[in-house]
């Protein structure tokens, strides 16, 4: 509406849910330099935080046949016990979606803390003070059992990162990702905070294209919470296909898909979606937000990279992302 056009190094957008993989990266070298264990109940960091003890599934009516018991739908739910003991849920779980951690609007309850608290810095000192919104909460999966899609997981994961290392997420990725490599732009996105060359966000009503509001998104800093340019981004994503920021094993590790606890792939790494396209293997992640749409692809036996960053809610970031890929393949291959 200004007429300011966009500057690939100076306009920043949010990342949304690629920031994910932020965690995932972190994650992977801690665990390589044997200084995390993906696979320790996450109490051996959080001794307070309450280990799961049911599970809920949404129903209109009827009954339910769970481990030998028979469980009632009441105002919308079957509420049940996950097993004989609480869950302990581990590191790789949550890096995973394999918890069975709540997302926003799929449990009893939203996760979320309120918004008005998150705008506040006051109140909003971090990512540890939201868990007291996510620890009552019933999970929606039997930890291991099922791809259940969670940013609430990554917050926990990001706090118990931060206190394995006796830091915090923002300190630990800003000394393994962002200095690395090279992202002079790459920030949390504390509302706050005034960005002159911040984008702003637009939404599309049937044909009328609207500003959308602008609220903190630092709270989720491990499910969603970075900003950066395009060109960052890019960087970003060269960097892990380079080396830079993981090593052989590394990289092994944060992209090789979970499996389920019946040995089904999840096409989830650590952080990472995993898939193929024409016969090409790909990990990457894509983001939808207040403010943006954003899509990240690369193809590490290549080292190809594709970054997409939008101030809209209705940008075709996939198609754009496939058309990208498409013309710079075909103008490497004319070479």
């Amino acid at each position: 509406e200004a007429k300011i056009a966009v500057d690939p190094d100076k306009t920043l957008f949010r990342w949304a849910s690629i920031s994910k993989t932020v965690v995932g990266t972190v994650a992977a070298r801690l665990a390589t330099e044997g200084k995390l264990g993906l696979d320790k109940p996450i109490q051996t960091w959080l001794p307070g935080y309450p280990k799961p003890t049911t599970w809920v599934q949404p129903c209109k009516e009827g009954s339910k046949k769970w481990l030998g018991k028979t469980y009632a739908c009441k105002s919308g739910w079957f509420t049940m016990p996950i097993g004989s003991k609480p869950a302990e849920l581990t590191t790789r779980q949550l890096l995973g979606h394999l918890a069975g951690i709540a997302h926003y609007s799929n449990g009893l309850g939203n996760p979320s803390p309120p918004q008005a608290l998150c705008n506040d810095p006051k109140t909003n000192t971090g990512v540890a003070w939201t868990l007291k919104y996510l620890q009552d909460k019933p999970l929606v999966r039997v930890p291991g059992v099922a791809y259940s899609y969670s940013t609430f997981g990554f917050n926990l994961a990001g706090v118990v990162l931060g206190k394995s290392q006796q830091s915090t997420l923002e300190a630990l990725a800003n000394k393994h990702v962002l200095v690395p490599a090279g992202m002079g732009s790459m920030a949390v996105d504390r509302e706050w905070l005034k960005l002159a060359d911040r984008a702003v966000g637009y939404v599309k009503v049937g044909d009328v294209i609207l500003t959308e509001g602008s609220d903190d998104v630092s709270w989720k800093l491990p499910g969603g919470g970075y900003l950066s340019t395009v060109r960052d981004l890019g960087r970003y994503c060269r960097a892990l296909g380079s080396g830079k920021l993981l090593s052989e094993s590394a990289a092994k590790l944060a992209f090789s898909a979970q499996k389920t606890a019946a040995g089904k792939s999840t096409a989830y790494g650590l952080g990472f979606a995993t898939g193929n396209r024409k016969g090409r293997g790909w990990v990457g992640h894509s983001g939808a937000q207040q403010k943006t749409l954003t899509r990240m692809r690369l193809y590490p036996k290549e080292r190809l990279c594709i970054a997409i960053m939008s101030n809209s809610n209705w940008a075709p970031t996939k198609t754009l992302l496939y058309d990208a890929e498409d013309i710079t393949r075909a103008a490497l291959a004319g070479l």
